[in-house]
């Protein structure tokens, strides 16, 4: 019984260890092509980037770590990306928090904007309305998550687009000086 157990000790952390090294090489190449590549490479391999890391991730948070801080901010930004385009506020708004120094803010913010822009493109003047409650509910989500410099600014947007006042104003003159921008 002594001998048995170091052995079979011995051959889990082996095992442990190859599934570690083998999740790691799976993402090393398509980790490289992602960060270093043109817009296009970019475009044609992160589906592939986002699944690999992900399960890196997910499965060997410490390996992730093991990572470059340059590929951990590019999968960190392509799955808020990810959250935002499957309308997943909350845990868009917690992975965004989570990584609160590594990624621009604004940028995600402007995302989150950007992704509704598109859909009202195809809306008529009635579907904007409804469109634009939508927008203020999935801003004013994503401000608790934020900056307090970008959560005011978040706010006073989302005032805007859902047409109404911030609280304790009457008008929305204040939320309308406002702009979404690096200062």
């Amino acid at each position: 019984m002594s001998t048995i157990l170091p052995v079979l000790f011995r051959s889990s952390w082996k095992r442990k260890l190859l599934e570690e090294l083998e999740a790691l090489r799976a993402t090393l190449k398509v980790a490289q092509s992602f960060t270093t590549g043109t817009l296009q490479t970019r475009r044609k391999c992160g589906a592939e980037f986002y699944e690999k890391v992900l399960v890196l991730k997910t499965k060997f948070p410490a390996i992730f770590q093991v990572y470059c801080q340059p590929v951990r901010n590019a999968f960190n930004d392509l799955h808020v990306t990810k959250l935002l385009e499957g309308r997943d506020w909350h845990a868009a708004g917690a992975a965004l928090n989570s990584h609160m120094d590594d990624l621009d803010q604004r940028d995600i913010m402007e995302r989150l904007i950007s992704i509704f822009f598109k859909q009202a493109e195809s809306l008529e003047d009635g579907q904007l309305k409804v469109l634009g409650a939508e927008l203020m509910d999935a801003l004013l989500t994503m401000s608790r998550f934020a900056k307090d410099d970008v959560q005011s600014e978040v706010i006073a947007i989302a005032a805007v687009v859902g047409g109404k006042p911030l609280e304790g104003h009457d008008t929305l003159d204040e939320p309308l000086a406002t702009r979404l921008t690096q200062r």
